[in-house]
């Protein structure tokens, strides 16, 4: 999968600014959170990926130091090649020591 091998890269490193508190209004926010995340990010293991017309959703491990493997769900909208929205599901439980 193209966005996993992205993520273990690291070439999506951009910088960025905004609150990385789970939501992002625009790009730079997205990229300020998910830079956080990098941290403690170990592997991402995709499971499966499915698609349909412009949307992408894809299940993987999201493996961390913090905790065991979080199951996670990404739904990501995507028009003239770029993706213009993404939806991100999982339970937090481990990563935040619950």
């Amino acid at each position: 999968m193209r966005s996993a091998a992205l993520w273990r890269s690291g070439r999506w490193r951009k910088g960025g600014t905004g609150p990385g508190r789970g939501t992002a209004d625009n790009a730079d926010s997205f990229l300020y959170g998910i830079k956080g995340l990098s941290e403690v990010v170990t592997d991402l293991v995709v499971v499966r990926t499915w698609a349909d017309g412009p949307d992408v959703a894809t299940w993987f491990e999201l493996h961390t130091r913090l905790s065991d493997p979080c199951q996670t769900v990404n739904w990501s909208h995507v028009e003239d090649g770029r993706i213009t929205r993404v939806r991100v599901t999982f339970d937090p439980r481990g990563l935040l020591g619950d």
